[in-house]
């Protein structure tokens, strides 16, 4: 079976930068790098700087997809993960000090704990019927997930919400098939 076209997730452009950002620390040479995520503020991971207020924390093609979705449609979104300023300290301290499989636990035992009220809830609004999935993860701290425009405003009063945008796939280009024979 052939597929035409497989999604993509607006967020793989972020992991990959985490990922270099990742493997530049581990090398130690973080303290001389610098990753900026769109043209905004940003925090010391390069991630975008996202506002506190409830009210800026929906991304403008969210607010327009949950404005205009019917009441049971679900819109595919990404949850930005507000991290406790303790968990910024272990992160920073896990890039800099231990072997690559102690930074793997460590990140996850962060995102773990970042995460855990976050799926809590994700899970009690997919048992409504309200999220259809998710999926937590852990190197960017942020979780995918589909549900109702009714869910994407419920969720944006969590106090461990930094920030909620829409997720959109991309087409990938169709490969091209060699004519040449060997």
């Amino acid at each position: 079976m052939r597929r035409n076209r497989l999604p993509l997730l607006t967020f793989w452009p972020t992991l990959a930068l985490a990922l270099v950002s990742v493997i530049l620390a581990f090398a130690g040479r973080a303290h001389s790098t610098t990753i900026t995520l769109l043209d905004s503020p940003t925090d010391s991971w390069g991630t975008k700087s996202l506002p506190s207020s409830t009210e800026s924390i929906l991304a403008d093609p969210l607010m327009a997809a949950v404005e205009q979705s019917a009441d049971d449609e679900q819109i595919r979104f990404i949850l930005d993960v507000r991290a406790d300023p303790q968990s910024e300290a272990d992160r920073a301290t896990a890039l800099q000090e231990g072997s690559r499989d102690e930074l793997v636990r460590e990140l996850r035992q962060i995102a773990q704990k970042d995460q855990y009220s976050l799926l809590e809830r994700l899970a009690f609004l997919q048992k409504g019927n309200q999220v259809d999935n998710f999926r937590p993860f852990w190197i960017v701290n942020q979780i995918a997930a589909a549900g109702t425009a009714d869910a994407i405003l419920q969720l944006q009063k969590h106090p461990d919400v930094a920030g909620i945008r829409l997720d959109s796939r991309f087409p990938l280009a169709e490969p091209i098939t060699s004519t040449l024979e060997m």
